[in-house]
């Protein structure tokens, strides 16, 4: 493996490990909430969370991409009053656009739980839990300023902060017998001690950074303007990207009971893990794809590219095939028997999570490259798939209400049919703009070669669990032959470059 496909690798693996921690704690919580509270209670909550996640993303504005692309460069022409006027400013329309659809989220809440979910009952949840949405998009948008100031470090502390404080209230409200109310109790009190760490992170960073005390405009029309022009493409992209999971869930909200809902979400928890893999490997390759582009090294950056496609795929077969065989044993293993359904869904969802895992790279290529209206287009029309097919699927398979949890699967399926047409519309795509194969014919026979063997494994284990077991075996060995020299790089790469990586971001941190 050369310098530079090493430094992306490790970067690659911080960013997963410190990600797969706050998932670990994430995960913990689920399982203590779901199991105390039951599947009703959880889908509704559920719901709440669904809707909150979605008016966060449309809160934006596209301000969160001009943040951090606005202020290292305001920073690096010491342009000090512009760092002040771009967070002034963002932070007056993200607030103020948060305000309005707070009042909007708590007094449509008995429409949305009556018209849409048929559930009067979910009112009360939904309006408690709009009212802690200025809480979350205060940590957020300390979040976009701490990446501006180049603090990835300080800001993934903050997410920890957050999961940790909520999974302690969680189990003391729960231990005081609390049921739902101190499930949102806990939420609240975990966003509000977060925002404040993150607000005191903020001032701190300020204050070190910025070395002069001119006046600034508190809001700068024109800089608006500029950082809404820059973030647009990529404030759509990132959107659209949220609803391929949370769009998908909230058609089984609609079309399903609420428990359907809280069970299909458990088994989202469990196959986003791997689903971080693509989102480590993103957040990695963006600036360094913008890096060799900027400089005239596009032949790196496409070798880059094809390169990190291959790892991403190997990496995400690798942890894919063990959860898919062992998906039942693992909801039997932490939760009681009425999420034992989710395991089907799971194994879709792990596949089509494997599919995503390679889309993410070009992606990548792509916004180095400016093609940000070709990356908001084919996730748009991915995205509609989602919707369109599991709208299609739910009612098929769960045969028209009989079998709530049959509905699922097909939603799951829609999930992975989604990934299906981003994939080849990125193939398609590349070829057209770039003349650039994803992959070469071979390496693609082997990508859907081994991509069929895990869709066997998870039938292999609806027939017969000794099968698949051996299945297992097999498929991890003919993955190891045929990947040896990668996964041989891999590991050496993981060992010699992981700490120097974590050691030079730290240096990084102190010049700026």
């Amino acid at each position: 493996m050369s310098e530079d496909q090493a430094r992306v690798f490790s970067g690659t693996l911080y960013n997963y490990v410190t990600l797969f921690l706050i998932v670990i704690l994430t995960a913990i919580n689920t399982i203590i909430i779901a199991n105390a509270i039951g599947a009703q209670l959880y889908g509704g909550y559920s719901v709440g969370k669904i809707i909150i996640d979605l008016l966060t993303g449309l809160c934006s504005l596209g301000l969160s991409a001009g943040l951090v692309r606005f202020i290292p460069d305001f920073l690096a022409r010491q342009k000090f009053s512009s760092v002040n006027s771009a967070i002034s400013t963002s932070s007056i329309v993200i607030f103020s656009a948060s305000a309005l659809f707070t009042v909007i989220f708590f007094f449509a809440s008995p429409y949305i739980a009556t018209n849409i979910f048929s559930n009067y009952w979910l009112t009360p949840i939904l309006q408690i839990m709009s009212l802690t949405f200025p809480l979350i998009v205060v940590n957020a948008v300390t979040d976009w300023i701490l990446n501006g100031f180049q603090r990835f470090g300080l800001s993934m502390l903050i997410r920890m902060v957050f999961t940790s404080i909520y999974l302690l209230f969680v189990v003391i409200f729960l231990g005081l017998g609390f049921s739902i109310e101190g499930v949102i109790y806990a939420f609240i009190l975990g966003y509000a001690v977060s925002g404040v760490v993150g607000v005191i992170f903020v001032l701190r960073v300020s204050r070190k950074v910025i070395k002069s005390e001119e006046k600034f405009k508190i809001f700068d029309f024109c800089l608006f303007k500029d950082m809404f022009n820059f973030g647009k493409w990529a404030y759509g992209i990132s959107f659209v990207e949220l609803g391929f999971q949370r769009f998908n869930e909230l058609v089984i909200g609609v079309i399903l009971l609420e428990v359907a809902l809280a069970v299909y979400r458990i088994s989202q928890t469990f196959s986003s893990i791997l689903g971080y893999v693509g989102l480590a490997l993103a957040t990695t390759l963006n600036p360094y794809f913008s890096e060799l582009t900027s400089i005239s090294r596009e032949e790196k950056a496409v070798s880059m590219m094809k390169r990190s496609t291959s790892y991403s795929l190997i990496i995400s077969l690798l942890i894919a095939a063990p959860i898919i065989v062992f998906a039942y044993q693992i909801l039997e293993t932490f939760f009681t028997q009425q999420y034992f359904s989710g395991a089907d869904p799971l194994k879709v969802l792990i596949i089509g999570y494997v599919i995503a895992n390679i889309s993410k790279p070009v992606g990548s290529y792509f916004f180095a490259k400016k093609k940000l209206w070709i990356n908001f287009s084919i996730q748009t029309i991915s995205l509609l798939t989602v919707v369109a097919s599991s709208y299609l699927l739910i009612p098929i398979f769960a045969m028209n209400g009989l079998n709530q949890y049959g509905g699922m699967i097909g939603a799951a399926i829609g999930f992975t049919l989604g990934w299906i047409v981003n994939l080849i519309l990125f193939a398609y795509f590349t070829r057209r703009y770039f003349k650039i194969n994803i992959l070469e014919k071979n390496s693609a026979i082997w990508a859907i070669t081994f991509i069929l063997g895990i869709t066997v494994l998870a039938l292999l284990t609806k027939i017969n669990f000794e099968l698949s077991i051996l299945g297992l075996v097999i498929f991890e060995a003919a993955l190891a032959l045929k990947y040896k020299r990668e996964l041989l790089n891999l590991a050496k790469t993981a060992e010699a470059y992981l700490l120097p990586l974590q050691k030079s971001r730290e240096k990084i941190g102190q010049n700026h």
